[in-house]
């Protein structure tokens, strides 16, 4: 979760210059919105789907149009998802709980001046 939220946070803090003899192809702001994007799509892969990350893997990065290969199904072994280790580091999430939270931070305790 550290990780996540440190990765997360590095995305928005300021980018250095680039040098004018450079041309990105993105904006900075295209590359951050994709970046986010693909850290929330891993997060989603890690704690949402529940497979073997293997597996999800070779779906994600696999050839759309072939099925995926018997032996990607699922590793048994090596991820932390068949290994079950993901149950000593990711707790289960209650909708009631993150609603009272999420009201609890935002609306109870804002974090400025709230204009009408």
């Amino acid at each position: 979760c550290q990780d996540f939220v440190y990765i997360n946070t590095r995305l928005y803090k300021p980018s250095p210059s680039v040098p004018g003899t450079i041309s990105p192809i993105l904006s900075v702001q295209k590359e951050k919105d994709s970046q986010q994007q693909n850290l929330t799509d891993l997060i989603k892969m890690i704690v949402l789907k529940g497979d073997c990350w293997h597996a999800q893997l070779g779906h994600l990065l696999g050839n759309p149009i072939e099925p995926p290969l018997l032996e990607l199904n699922a590793c048994d072994i090596a991820c932390p998802k068949c290994t079950g280790e993901m149950k000593t580091y990711i707790m289960p999430v209650l909708r009631s709980g993150l609603s009272l939270f999420l009201a609890d931070t935002f609306i109870n305790h804002p974090s400025g001046d709230i204009t009408p």
